[in-house]
């Protein structure tokens, strides 16, 4: 826990400075308009994580970003805080004030909810993904830059989540201990946003329930696999936070350059860390209307400096410009894989999401009621909670357009066009965590706000309300630490794979863990490959199906 807290600190300092001096350096270039939003502590974090993530992306095709490559960022960082050292000392002294004037009720609600992630990110990693393929591929990018055809020893590879990338940048490796501190600090950065507005919304009731439950509800839906470089996490955590930077517009200020880079960094990273979440571009559409000049040509930038990084690694690791949709098949290179194991994979993906452990021809022909009865009680039962709360969103946005809230009709009609092509093509819940959260938390509160509903006992006691539910969602993981105090320090020991060496066209590992490779040295595979080899000497040279070199 100590070590984790420590590596926060860290990367909360590196993102801070580099969002703070990019906002500056926009606004030298852009001044913003007088009326406008100011930037706080999360947008400045959030702006520094996603522009380093584009960098990321940028020095992923060309270098290992391994621990050099970090040294780097250091040095820029401490670089942009010494010219801008007047600034942060006077930020530094505003920040000490504030803390030291939080209320006592309000700071153990601070307290709690930071041992809560600390103690999660304490325990062992057990996410099946992590053990799969998670761990490896990081491990390819701090090692090698991009490598073609990578997706041809693990198709998994080639699914290429951008936020993969930048875990890069922020793994650490200790013995057999492994630390991924992305998700949680990106977590406890939104999850301080939502006890802000959740305090200050002493006076409307259905403002607590919509913050409160989005808290609740993002912490029980993801704290398993929170201490893991899950994208299903990060991806939650940057939709309900570009959803609010909307929701919390206020009419009577403007938007300016900075603000619209932040909200396009937002949009189309979360879409490069998880294709399923392609439709948050629509979140584009109210925040163009303040401006749309200004807002088009920054979201079009923003987009073509994220999107193209992914592109060009796909084309590297898989030979598609977007994998696995074999349909934008334009490339024909030696490391390109077959066709029929693209397709296989797509095909996986749907029917796995319906019912696992089954085929997709098995899956794929059943028809709505036949997968939908499987499907629903294989779900865990909170998830099920929260799927059936969100069904009653249909009525809630009906009752929205009637009361003509322009801004609400918006974001829920985007919320139900992301779960829409979610359930259709591939329904497991966690690939659209981010969404099914906010559908729940306004379908829980817009009725409040609605039907005028108001307790001044509730609102008196709503903060012992939110720590109770909170302890009761964190209650499972308060044993590790009390077993193993060891964990108070290090986190627990990420899982060893049993392997056996094999030569086929080259020497590489083939894991008998259920197919599981875990952290093993490179290369290691889930199953053995009789018709892969590398196309050079070296790992880094990529590997290519043997039958389309001869």
């Amino acid at each position: 826990m100590i070590l984790v807290f420590i590596l926060w600190i860290f990367a909360f300092a590196i993102f801070y400075i580099i969002g703070f001096s990019v906002v500056r350096f926009v606004e030298r270039l852009w001044p913003k308009p007088t009326n406008s939003h100011s930037f706080g502590t999360s947008e400045y974090f959030f702006m520094g994580f996603l522009v380093l993530s584009v960098i990321a992306g940028i020095l992923s095709i060309l270098i290992p970003l391994g621990t050099y490559v970090l040294l780097g960022v250091c040095f820029l960082v401490v670089v942009l805080f010494f010219l801008q050292l007047k600034v942060f000392k006077t930020i530094i002294g505003i920040a000490s004030i504030a803390i030291r004037n939080i209320r006592r009720r309000d700071f153990f609600i601070y307290l709690f909810i930071t041992l809560f992630v600390l103690m999660v990110l304490s325990q062992p990693i057990k996410l099946w993904d992590t053990e799969l393929y998670h761990a490896q591929y990081i491990k390819w990018i701090r090692n090698y830059a991009v490598v073609p055809g990578l997706g041809n020893i693990h198709g998994r590879f080639a699914f290429n989540s951008m936020f993969f990338v930048v875990s890069g940048l922020f793994t650490f490796e200790i013995g057999d201990i492994l630390i991924y501190p992305l998700n949680g600090i990106c977590l406890l950065v939104l999850a301080y946003k939502l006890i802000k507005f959740f305090l200050n919304s002493c006076d409307s009731l259905w403002k607590s329930v919509f913050y409160g439950s989005l808290l609740l509800v993002l912490f029980a839906l993801v704290s398993h696999s929170l201490n893991s470089p899950s994208p299903d996490i990060i991806c939650a955590v940057l939709i309900v936070y570009a959803f609010l930077y909307v929701l919390d517009f206020d009419k009577t200020k403007l938007f300016g350059v900075a603000h619209f880079l932040l909200l396009s960094l937002l949009i189309f990273s979360c879409i490069t860390y998880k294709l399923s979440s392609v439709f948050i571009v629509l979140l584009l559409i109210p925040a163009l209307r303040l401006d749309f000049r200004r807002g088009a040509w920054v979201s079009v930038i923003a987009g073509i400096l994220v999107i193209m990084p992914f592109l060009l690694r796909n084309y590297y690791l898989s030979g598609y410009l977007v994998y696995p949709f074999p349909s934008v098949d334009i490339f024909n290179v030696d490391w390109k894989m077959p066709i029929a194991n693209v397709i296989d994979e797509k095909l996986w993906i749907e029917s796995w999401a319906r019912i696992p452990g089954k085929t997709p021809d098995e899956v794929l022909k059943l028809n709505f009621i036949e997968w939908f009865y499987p499907w629903l009680g294989r779900i865990g039962g909170f998830e099920r909670i929260v799927i059936a709360v969100n069904a009653f969103l249909v009525l809630v946005f009906a009752f929205v357009i009637v009361k003509r809230e322009r801004v609400l009709w918006g974001l829920i009609a985007i919320i139900l066009v992301n779960l829409t092509f979610w359930f259709v093509n591939a329904p497991a819940p966690r690939f659209v965590y981010g969404f099914l959260i906010l559908g729940f938390s306004f379908a829980l509160a817009l009725p409040i706000k609605f039907l005028n509903i108001s307790s001044k006992k509730i609102l008196a006691n709503r903060h012992y309300l939110l720590l109770i539910i909170m302890f009761v969602i964190s209650f499972r993981y308060f044993s590790y630490p009390i077993k193993k105090p060891s964990a108070v320090i290090l986190p627990g020991p990420f899982g060893k794979a049993e392997i056996e060496i094999r030569n086929d066209h080259f020497s590489y590992k083939h894991s008998l863990s259920d197919s599981r490779c875990y952290n093993a040295e490179l290369p290691c595979t889930p199953y053995p490959l009789e018709n892969v080899e590398m196309r050079g000497d070296d790992l880094g040279d990529g590997f290519r199906v043997a039958k389309m070199s001869q």
